[in-house]
């Protein structure tokens, strides 16, 4: 089974970002995302994919996405916006992505460039904007890759399991940020002035207070994160 998704993965690679130029047109990379989509048993002929689609919202506007992935049963699944490889997947181009979403009551959106970025809306997090969960890089082998030929493949797809790894995704994310806190609670000048407390209470019953306050004036304690060997 992970043979399968491997190979799947490798010529997603091929199709969007080997046989490519980077200046490649914005139409014919679409239709290569069409083709890869095909490569994950999605299949036009059989309205798995609509292309350029177009949703009437209120009077006047339109809401026309990239392409929709559907079921079956014509239900949509996820929502994919594509960008040429040359263009930075910018803010901007994710918040277009976000109305698709949102608009179209869908959990997930893909955004397909010089990079896969799978984006998350729905009850599993409380957030203001759909969360970023993943960003994976056209490289072959690619474990994350690999997963996600496994995870939006049309004989892969299965709700439990996106919510297994959206979950971890989500704790991953939320680890990240913790850590990144963290780091800066540790390395704060108020963190350090805490330490410097702490070394006093600890030597007060073997020195004068005056003696360890004369001390301590002295020494510059820092705490500092380290260089990668690298």
């Amino acid at each position: 089974m992970e043979n399968k998704f491997t190979d799947r993965w490798n010529e997603v690679c091929f199709l969007l970002s080997e046989s490519i130029k980077q200046n490649i047109s914005e139409e014919s990379f679409e239709k290569n995302v069409i083709q890869a989509l095909r490569v994950l048993e999605w299949k036009s002929y059989q309205g798995d994919i609509e292309v350029r689609p177009s949703y009437p919202i209120g009077a006047a506007k339109s809401l026309i996405p990239d392409l929709i992935v559907k079921d079956d049963d014509k239900r949509k699944l996820f929502v994919i916006e594509i960008k040429q490889p040359a263009v930075h997947l910018s803010e901007r181009i994710q918040h277009q992505l976000f109305s698709y979403m949102r608009q179209l009551k869908l959990e997930y959106g893909i955004l397909i460039g010089q990079v896969i970025q799978i984006f998350y809306d729905g009850d599993l997090i409380k957030h203001d904007d759909p969360v970023l969960l993943e960003t994976i890089a056209f490289e072959k082998n690619n474990p994350r890759g690999i997963q996600f030929a496994g995870l939006f493949s049309k004989d892969g797809y299965n709700a439990e399991s996106l919510r297994e790894y959206t979950l971890r995704a989500i704790q991953q994310i939320r680890r990240a940020k913790n850590y990144k806190l963290l780091i800066q609670k540790i390395t704060s000048d108020q963190y350090i002035m805490t330490v410097s407390n702490l070394i006093k209470q600890n030597l007060a019953g073997d020195y004068e207070e005056e003696l360890l306050d004369s001390v301590l004036s002295g020494v510059d304690i820092k705490i500092r994160i380290k260089e990668n060997d690298n």
